[in-house]
């Protein structure tokens, strides 16, 4: 294997399903070395080759040990927890990295920020622009100049037509379609297989086609 990258450790923070996609992926890009975190697991939540640690101090004590460089990777998309392991691991920008599976497709994205997961199948449009700790599911589609914020979900399969701008902490689910020129405010819930064709505010609960408002997130 090229470029086995064995002077690193990577740190997965969620121990379950998106945590062995991430290891998968990871493994694509020739990481060796895995530590898993769940401090809400007993044991494995799946047989790989890694590190399985439950325990804050634990997991500080190793950090504090390693010779290596350390990365962490976010595998939830849970935004409280992952504020809480910034804060308890006293977690670093440079030392957040993405996950993007390989066989994602960027046509010339103009920015990525850190901590996101993008999985397979992916494609980002020419001048979209992702901050951090985004979850983009399977087979979605970003198209030209889209704009999103932090820690937002975006489902599987759903398709994001140009010039949309999404704010920050929103939730899109599968099969979603939202049309071009609408923005998608903060902390907003948008149901499975909807078609948004107007822009939702910010709290707002919308579902069905075309969307409609059905309540508010809080």
């Amino acid at each position: 294997m090229n470029n086995i990258k064995e002077k690193y450790t990577v740190i997965i923070l969620g121990g379950k399903f998106s945590s062995r996609i991430s290891y998968k992926i990871l493994q694509d890009y020739n990481y060796t070395k895995f530590i898993v975190y769940d401090e809400k697991l007993k044991k494995k939540f799946y047989d790989e080759k890694y590190s399985f640690i439950n325990t804050k101090t634990v997991l500080l004590n190793s950090i504090k040990k390693t010779k290596n460089k350390v990365f962490f990777v976010f595998a939830t998309s849970s935004m409280i927890a992952k504020k809480n392991w910034i804060k308890d691991f006293d977690i670093k920008n440079k030392n957040i990295i993405n996950v993007i599976s390989k066989d994602y497709v960027i046509n010339n994205a103009k920015k990525i920020g850190k901590g996101n997961l993008i999985w397979s199948k992916v494609t980002l449009d020419y001048d979209c622009q992702i901050g951090n700790f985004n979850f983009i599911n399977n087979s979605s589609l970003l198209l030209h100049n889209v704009v999103m914020g932090n820690h937002n979900f975006i489902g599987p399969n759903t398709t994001i037509l140009g010039n949309v701008k999404i704010g920050n902490n929103c939730y899109i689910g599968s099969n979603v379609v939202i049309d071009s020129d609408i923005t998608i405010e903060n902390n907003c819930i948008i149901g499975a297989n909807s078609f948004i064709n107007r822009s939702v505010l910010k709290e707002q609960k919308v579902f069905g086609t075309p969307g409609k408002v059905i309540g508010n997130k809080f």
